[in-house]
Formats: C-alpha cells, sequence, structure tokens
C-alpha cells in the first residue's frame, strides 16, 4: 500500500486514441459527460468524475460530470477536508495504489462506493489558481498507474480550457441576470414613481405627459375630463380609511372598465382623478363621462356596508390657446367646481366664462387675506325685535367689506371663499373681537341686557381650539357670555352631529347662548336638537317668504313654534319683509322677528 504520489515509470496509453475519439466527436457542450464516459470505459475504471472548487466557499467542491457502473451519475456537492481531492489541490496530482478508506478514513463516500484506489490530477485557470480536478476512483488496485497519468496528463490542458470556459460562461449568466434584476428593479422604482400605489393608475406625472404629447400634434382632438368624488371625506370619516382606501381602488378599478383602449385614467391624489380621452367631440366626450358616472353610482359593499356613492366631473375640450397640459387640466378642475356648487352627481363642460370666474374668485380670495388690516371689513347690526309691543331685545353682527374697487362687496359673494380658504377663522376670531368691543361700549351706555347673535362657521367649529379662541375674546373684554349668542346652522349639525354636539356643549359651559340659525330647511331631525344646548332658533327666511300667501308654511311655522317652546326655546323669524308677514308670524306664535320691514342694519352708533 502507498499513499503518496506515484513516480511515472514508462508505459503507453493504449487506449487513449479510442478515448480521444470518443470525447471529441461528442458536442461541445456534452465535453465533459463523454469525457468522463470515455475514461471509466477505455481505462476500465469504476468511476469517473470533474469536479469545480465551489468559488463563494472554496472548502467545498462540486462535481460538473460523474460516470460510474456504466451509466452517468447525479452531481453532487462535498466538503474537501479529508478527501483525496484535497490533496490534488495541494500536490497537484495524487495517485492512490490501493486501500484509499484506509488512506481517508473521513471520507465515508469512499467506502459507500467500495473504492480502493484513486487518481487525480489539478486543473488550474488563467490566473494560476487551481479551479479543479479530474479524478478516477476504482474498486480494485491501479493496475497501470503510468498509463492513469498520462490520460489524465493528455486531457488536462483542454479540460482546464473547457472548465474554464464554462465558468466564463456562468460568470457572463450571473452578470446578465443580475443586469437584468437591476434593470428590473429600475423599472419598478419608475412604475412606482409614475404610479399610484392604491388603484395602480398613472399618477399626475405621467398623465401629464401625455397630455403634453397630445398638444404637441397641433390639431389633435381630445378631451380632459376631471372627476372628484362627492361626501368622500364623511364616508372615510365614518368608515374608516380601511374603507375610504377600498372605495377608492373600486372606483379606478370602475373608470378602468368604462374606458376605451386609447384613453388614459390617472389619480392626482385624494379622491380625485382625471381622464384622458382621445380623438373625441363632444357627443363622444358626454357619452364616456356618463357611462362613468353611472359606473361609479352602483352599489358597493365596504366594510361590510352597502355605499353608495356619486362623483362630480369637468370637461374641458382642447382647444388653439392651450400651450401647456396644466392648462387644459386647470379648466377641467374649474368645470369640476362648477358641477359640484350645481349640487354634485353631474358633469360640466367647461367655457371661458367659467375660467373667468375663477379668476375673479381667486382675486376674491386675495384682496380678502389683507381687508382686514386695511381697515376695509366692517359689521352692522339688525336688530331683532319682540312682536308684541315691537321693542328691540338684541341684534345680529353681520360682516360687511368695503373693497376699494368693487363697493360693498356682500357676504354671500366672499364668505364662501372665506370658508374654502380657512380665512374664516382669523375673519371670524376679528368678528367676535369687534362684537364684544363693541357690546363693551353699549354697556357703558346703559344697553348691558341687550343680547347680540354672531355667525359661527362650520369651518371654525372644525378648530381644534375654538373654545379656547372664544374663551380667550370674552376674557380679553370682560363682557357677560350670556349676552352672546353664537348662531350655528343645520347644515353645519348634519355635517358631524356627534361632534358638533360635543363642541356646542363645551361652548354652553362658557356661559354663552346657543341658536340654531336657518330652521326648517330640511336637514335637522328632532333627537338632534333634543341632544344640543340651543336656547333659541331662527326660521329660515324661505318658509318666512310665503307664509301669508301659502297654507302649508303657515302650518309649517306654527309646528316649529311649538316644537321649540316644548325645547324652551325662543323662537325668532328672519327675513320679515311686510306687515301682513308679521301679523301671520304673530298668530303662529312667533315671539321674535328681525327683517326690512322692521329695521334695516344698523351702523353701531345707530343703535339706541
Amino acid at each position: 500500500m502507498e499513499c503518496a504520489p506515484s513516480e511515472r515509470n514508462g508505459g503507453s496509453p493504449l487506449h487513449l486514441p479510442r478515448a480521444l475519439r470518443g470525447v471529441t466527436s461528442a458536442p461541445r457542450e456534452h465535453y465533459f459527460h463523454s469525457l468522463v464516459r470515455e475514461l471509466a470505459q477505455h481505462l476500465g475504471v469504476a468511476y469517473a468524475f470533474v469536479a469545480e472548487v465551489i468559488e463563494e466557499n472554496p472548502m467545498r467542491a462540486r462535481t460538473i460530470a460523474r460516470f460510474g457502473d456504466g451509466k452517468s451519475l447525479p452531481n453532487t456537492e462535498y466538503l474537501l477536508d479529508g478527501t483525496p481531492c484535497h490533496d490534488v489541490i495541494k500536490q497537484g496530482f495524487t495517485l492512490v495504489r490501493d486501500s484509499a478508506t484506509t488512506c481517508f478514513p473521513h471520507d465515508t463516500a469512499l467506502g459507500t462506493m467500495g473504492v480502493d484506489s484513486y487518481a487525480g490530477i489539478a486543473l488550474v485557470g488563467d490566473a494560476g489558481a487551481l479551479i479543479g480536478w479530474l479524478s478516477l476512483m476504482d474498486r480494485k488496485p491501479i493496475a497501470n498507474e503510468d498509463l492513469v497519468r498520462a490520460t489524465l496528463e493528455f486531457f488536462a490542458a483542454r479540460t482546464e480550457a473547457e472548465l474554464h470556459r464554462r465558468r466564463l460562461q456562468s460568470a457572463l449568466h450571473r452578470e446578465s441576470l443580475q443586469r437584468r434584476s437591476a434593470e428590473e428593479r429600475a423599472a419598478r422604482v419608475v412604475r412606482d414613481a409614475l404610479h399610484d400605489d392604491l388603484t395602480q393608475l398613472p399618477k399626475r406625472t405621467l398623465f401629464l405627459e401625455r397630455l403634453d404629447r397630445a398638444l404637441l400634434r397641433g390639431d389633435a382632438r381630445f378631451a380632459v375630463l376631471f372627476l372628484d368624488v362627492d361626501r368622500f371625506k364623511v364616508i372615510n370619516d365614518s368608515l374608516g380609511h380601511v374603507a375610504g382606501d377600498g372605495l377608492l381602488r373600486e372606483i379606478g378599478r370602475r373608470i378602468r372598465t368604462a374606458l376605451r383602449a386609447n384613453d388614459l385614467a390617472a389619480r392626482l391624489g385624494g379622491d380625485e382623478f382625471t381622464i384622458f380621452l382621445d380623438g373625441v367631440d363632444e357627443t363622444a366626450a358626454v357619452a364616456i363621462a356618463t357611462r362613468i358616472e353611472r359606473a361609479i353610482e352602483k352599489p358597493m359593499l365596504l366594510e361590510g356596508h352597502e355605499v353608495v356613492v356619486t362623483s362630480s366631473a369637468g370637461i374641458a375640450f382642447n382647444a388653439p390657446h392651450y400651450r401647456r397640459a396644466e392648462e387644459i387640466l386647470r379648466d377641467a378642475d374649474t368645470a369640476m367646481y362648477r358641477a359640484k356648487d350645481g349640487g354634485k352627481a353631474r358633469f360640466e363642460v367647461f367655457d371661458s366664462g367659467m375660467h373667468d370666474r375663477a379668476v375673479d374668485r381667486l382675486q376674491i380670495e386675495m384682496d380678502l387675506r389683507r381687508a382686514a388690516e386695511r381697515g376695509q371689513l366692517h359689521l352692522v347690526y339688525q336688530p331683532v325685535f319682540l312682536i308684541d309691543d315691537r321693542s328691540m331685545t338684541g341684534v345680529e353682527a353681520l360682516l360687511r367689506w368695503a373693497h376699494p374697487l368693487r363697493g360693498c362687496v356682500m357676504p354671500s359673494t366672499f364668505i364662501p371663499v372665506a370658508e374654502e380658504t380657512a380665512l374664516i377663522v382669523p375673519i371670524g376670531d376679528w368678528v367676535l373681537d369687534r362684537v364684544c368691543t363693541q357690546m363693551e361700549e353699549w354697556q357703558s351706555r346703559g344697553r348691558a341686557e341687550m343680547t347680540v347673535n354672531v355667525n359661527l362657521s362650520p369651518v371654525q367649529l372644525r378648530q381644534y381650539d375654538i373654545i379656547e379662541r372664544i374663551d380667550t375674546i370674552i376674557r380679553r373684554h370682560a363682557v357677560t357670555p350670556s349676552r352672546l349668542r353664537l348662531e350655528v346652522t343645520e347644515s353645519a349639525i348634519v355635517a358631524s352631529p356627534e361632534a358638533t354636539a360635543y363642541i356646542l356643549r363645551q361652548i354652553s359651559g362658557l356661559g354663552v347662548q346657543l341658536c340654531i340659525d336657518d330652521f326648517g330647511i330640511g336637514y335637522s331631525s328632532l333627537a338632534q336638537l333634543l341632544r344640543m344646548p340651543f336656547t333659541s332658533l331662527k326660521i329660515d327666511r324661505s318658509l318666512v317668504e310665503d307664509v301669508a300667501k301659502c297654507p302649508a308654511q303657515r302650518e309649517m311655522v306654527r309646528a316649529i313654534t311649538s316644537l321649540a317652546r316644548t325645547l324652551n326655546m325662543q323662537v325668532v323669524a328672519e327675513g320679515v319683509e311686510s306687515a301682513e308677514q308679521l301679523e301671520v308670524l304673530q298668530s303662529a306664535g312667533v315671539e321674535y322677528a328681525q327683517g326690512f320691514y322692521l329695521s334695516v342694519p344698523r351702523a353701531p352708533q345707530d343703535i339706541g
């Protein structure tokens, strides 16, 4: 038995030509399998294999091709330490004539296969580093070691070249996969940047690119539809954000299904969607808008609740004056707001008058931001009278804006702008502060018993510090809180009754009176009134207008008055314009009234 490398002692590889023919006749991709088969068969050994060092872990090896007992064997990985292959790494060539299992007791595979002899030659790469080995194993002692060594040496160079080529191909393949993976990741990043995570629709950037390309075509015929979900915030707040997200996903899906193949829908953010309609005239665009509207209105199930939503939309058509995508998108947005102002659940087609009104509205906003500090805002006070003796019991503070160019701007013009932009919050603070200042003056003139009504906007009610704001102003002027009466509209209550009731109870806790304004237009319920700390209500002027001519309205006023008395609330009729109206109101049980018939709004110094 000898466990050391053998010395070459002559001899000729008689079977080498036949083995060489067998290897070279095989296709290149089958070189390794052909090699081990031909070596095993023509040298008469039990096993032949080619193995390579695993680059990621040089202490392990994997076979590339294995042949044994007359057939190809599956490849395997193994640990090098304690194997004949490990000696090949150290010595370049190893030959164990017999008793291989004794020489390598830790190599259990030798015992399993019944191997008695082993021969292996190292395979070296271009840089001189070992990359693998070509090996033979047999169940009997190797008889002709010169033949074995010569054969292995003969095939080593070609095998090294093929193994090196294989490794290069593998490296190129890995590099290709890595590059492809990087490209896919980059594509995903780009897609994620340009598409909405929630709906998978394109975002604003991609939509504007499509619009710009369409505008570059010059005479292209297309339209842009700007869509907003009606009352989305109510659904989001009542059912939760999960339901809100589900709603937006479903709306995005329904919009897609309602479009043609060459149209493009996008989500701009929140509950706003835009749609590019390619090659349409007004008839086709209206038909598609109607189809989208009907698709959205179908009931959907959200978090166990069946929900029906509507949408408002604006349509703008391409025109020669458009130069940038943002311009046509702006006009579609303007038309959408016109649809909302017109009652929601509808769409409007843009016209130039809408743009003029939008510009005018923006100018009002800009001017309003500086109106208070420039001294343009002032208050007038409309008296409230006890009908029986026409005595003045209080006043309502009314805001006026003296614009240097527009003249007197009425609240119906600027209050909606103030509420939309939240300017109503600082303006509301200014109004309350001026009212309390005026109450101080009236108290000094002996009118301490007079009640002053001040309108409170729904936007003010939603401010987290509304209680602190009111309390601070009242304390600053040391007025009697009960002489201050804050008016809240029915619409403000119905939007969020529970939250509003909580805020109103806190305001009432300051000692301030509360009045429900515009009562009778169909929003409030008796249950809501019972939860609110109101001390008075104002009958809406729409009921007062025809109360003398319409028996049904007369009965409505009588019912409201009866309800208010049951709840210990004062009743005030507003908008009284004639003696006939006043007489009917009095017969219906109404105690207080205000309106132009009784008195126009007056300057503070004219309140007697």
